[in-house]
């Protein structure tokens, strides 16, 4: 027999049993919308009264903030649908509810859907009425423009859709359990199972593989967000971040967080649905309400678990990698089989039970973290092909130092995606192959004897490192990226080939890919032998210097750029946005130099012998730091002697060199005064030397402090 109650008397009475959960949700929600959005509004006009900031600036801050782009507002959500589950489902975990609910004289479908739409009305109310009081807030401040409006409509669909996401995942957390706390439990193994095998992932591969790089994790990002719906809330509310008034926009370009979204909700109900249908009475008190679940979880949580063990006692090990990688393993695997195993049978007698699901994930994580140790997959020697191969990007770090553009013309990449972006070489393959043969090959060198803390030993003492990252663009449409190590040698071996591809010297020097005819700026600056600050130049000649140096750079050679041609650096500033252009000028751009020297301001690498009053050089090799007696100041030696002082000038590499062309043990700070001993004349310029020349009355100097420090 069943009750003719109508379906929305039942929903209507059930809500009066939850008032106190929507008076809750409505007073953090007052909170952080209306009130939060009147502070926010009177904030931003009173900067506008004094003129801080334009309307159209406050327009685009306020669309920010009534958009998706609030943190806040997630944390109320995930709250929201946790609540509401809970309120409407927990009689489930009781064994006394559960009779008094189920002697309603309703049907289980019908008493499901009464909770389920209950609980959905519990948010949506308060958030509709904290909604509409934000926008009477916005109509009454006079800032309801057309872009608030959308952000703030976008907004409320956004955040309806993932508390009904979270809604669904909760209650198939309440439905797969039959205590409070494991409820509690499952829902947060729900949340962040997914991130945590991923982070475990990428840990091992940043731990054991030398040629990992940890930008390319694009794939396994989205595998994660499609497998814990927090992260994809997060990730989709971080697409709208500085996009406030492109709101609907952005809202169609990520259809498939949208997909992936609804796809979830659909899904994550009919699974809730179908385990409450399947749910027995009797699962009341007990752990786990389906015993088949219990070893599937069980396997799953320690192999995770147990993985990131090992990867701990790895991590925070100075030697003996792979014995405490093994310890932590099977010291963690040991103890959450015990933890778990006390969960689902809450008796500690049970802590060594069920022996086989800790074999199973314990075996599975050796084996893996062992495949990672000793590279069992060949990741770190993996080299393609060249008939694989569409193309290759070659990223050197260092080599663009100070030739870098930073604001809106670079979308938001560093100098080292810009390079993997742009500077890819199709049309001549081989010689940014030869270089990923020789990282692969040094890295081979390395594994041969392979040390616990893994290090290379292919490396002698006194050799300059440099990094390279190299992206393989495969046929299949594929992208492969590697780190590679290589000595300072190898990379000047290589550099000449390099610069004859095309694509190579664009990646590095982002200002090639610039349209300086559009550039317009405030004022530049120029660091030089006998400038070091402003210059005085119209912007129509600081645009003409931009020209003439891109066209030079474009045609230049390796010989051209080596660091002995390094005459100095300009750097052009707008102030509007905050772009700034640094250039490195050589002595072999005739046309650039020419034109500083037109413009009044000649460009000079090193000082005349007569202008400089002293040298002063710092040496920070480790044999002599050892002579400092616990002093940590580098050892220094003055020179003053017109001789000497020309004899380190003609070997003088300009500091904006990259750090791999340079001998890093010894720095010059050179001090001239221009004009005849007035203080306020003097300017100081630094220096380097190449490695292996080293001036004579350096070394000469610097042996004889030694000597005098015994």
């Amino acid at each position: 027999m069943t009750s003719n109650i109508s379906f929305f008397s039942m929903v209507k009475n059930d809500l009066k049993r939850r008032i106190w959960a929507m008076a809750l949700l409505f007073l953090g929600l007052f909170a952080a919308l209306p009130l939060a959005g009147m502070m926010y509004t009177e904030s931003l006009q009173n900067q506008l009264a004094n003129r801080m900031l334009s309307w159209e600036k406050m327009i685009a801050e306020l669309a920010e903030f009534v958009g998706p782009v609030n943190y806040g507002m997630f944390a109320v959500v995930v709250g929201a649908s946790v609540l509401a589950a809970f309120t409407g489902f927990s009689f489930l975990q009781s064994s006394r509810k559960l009779d008094l609910f189920h002697s309603i004289p309703v049907t289980r479908k019908r008493l499901f859907f009464v909770q389920y739409v209950s609980g959905i009305l519990a948010f949506v109310i308060p958030y509709a009425l904290s909604l509409v009081l934000l926008l009477v807030v916005c109509i009454v401040k006079t800032v309801c423009t057309a872009a608030v409006l959308v952000s703030l409509v976008i907004r409320a669909a956004m955040h309806v859709l993932y508390f009904l996401l979270l809604y669904h995942l909760a209650l198939i957390a309440i439905l797969l359990t039959g205590r409070i706390l494991v409820s509690f439990l499952g829902l947060g193994v729900f949340y962040g199972y997914a991130f945590l095998v991923w982070q475990v992932a990428l840990g091992y591969f940043q731990e054991f593989f030398q040629t990992f790089y940890p930008g390319n994790q694009e794939l396994a990002g989205k595998i994660t967000q499609m497998f814990s719906p927090a992260f994809l809330y997060l990730s989709h509310i971080q697409a709208f971040e500085g996009k406030g008034l492109q709101s609907a926009a952005v809202f169609g370009e990520h259809w498939k967080y949208l997909l992936v979204l609804l796809a979830e909700i659909l899904l994550f109900l009919a699974v809730s649905f179908w385990l409450y249908q399947k749910r027995r009475s009797e699962a009341a008190g007990h752990s786990m309400a389906f015993e088949r679940c219990k070893p599937v979880v069980k396997v799953l949580l320690l192999t995770a678990l147990s993985g990131a063990g090992g990867l701990i006692f790895s991590s925070l090990s100075e030697g003996r990698k792979t014995a405490w990688m093994v310890f932590g393993i099977l010291f963690c695997a040991l103890v959450f089989h015990c933890v778990i195993e006390v969960i689902y049978s809450y008796e500690f007698r049970q802590v060594l039970s069920h022996r086989l699901t800790l074999v199973i994930p314990l075996g599975i994580t050796l084996a893996l973290a062992l495949a990672f140790r000793f590279d069992w997959f060949g990741y770190d020697t993996f080299l393609p092909s060249v008939d694989r191969l569409e193309g290759i990007s070659v990223y050197l770090n260092g080599l663009e130092k100070g030739r870098y553009l930073d604001g809106t013309d670079q979308n938001g990449m560093n100098n080292m995606e810009y390079a993997l972006q742009t500077g890819e070489m199709t049309k001549d393959l081989q010689p940014g192959y030869e270089l990923a043969a020789a990282g692969v090959q040094n890295e081979k060198e390395g594994r041969k004897n392979p040390s616990e803390t893994q290090s290379s030993s292919v490396w002698n003492e006194g050799d300059i490192t440099v990094d390279a990252i190299v992206a393989y663009d495969m046929r299949n449409g594929g992208r492969k990226i590697r780190t590679y190590q290589l000595t300072a040698e190898q990379v000047e071996q290589l550099l000449p080939d390099l610069y004859e591809v095309e694509g190579f010297k664009e990646g590095h020097n982002t200002i090639l890919g610039v349209d300086v005819d559009t550039l317009q700026f405030d004022y530049v600056e120029m660091y030089d032998a006998y400038h070091s600050g402003r210059i005085n130049l119209a912007p129509e000649d600081a645009r003409q210097l931009l020209q003439a140096y891109q066209k030079e750079l474009a045609a230049a050679s390796y010989e051209d750029l080596k660091p002995e041609q390094i005459a100095g650096e300009l750097s052009f500033y707008r102030n509007s946005d905050g772009l700034s252009v640094d250039i490195i000028v050589y002595e072999s751009f005739q046309e650039t130099m020419q034109l500083l020297e037109k413009l009044g301001y000649p460009m000079r690498k090193t000082p005349d012998e007569k202008d400089t009053v002293r040298i002063d050089i710092y040496s920070y090799e480790e044999e002599l730091y050892d002579n400092m007696d616990g002093e940590y100041d580098a050892p220094t030696v003055t020179f003053e002697g017109k001789k000497d002082m020309g004899e380190i000038l003609k070997a003088a590499i300009s500091d904006k060199a990259a750090y791999f062309e340079i001998d890093q043990d010894y720095m010059a700070t050179v001090t001239i005064n221009e004009q005849g001993g007035q203080q306020s004349n003097y300017i100081q310029s630094t220096y380097y030397f190449k490695k292996g020349e080293i001036p004579e009355c350096v070394t000469k100097a610097f042996r004889e402090w030694k000597e005098n420090q015994h």
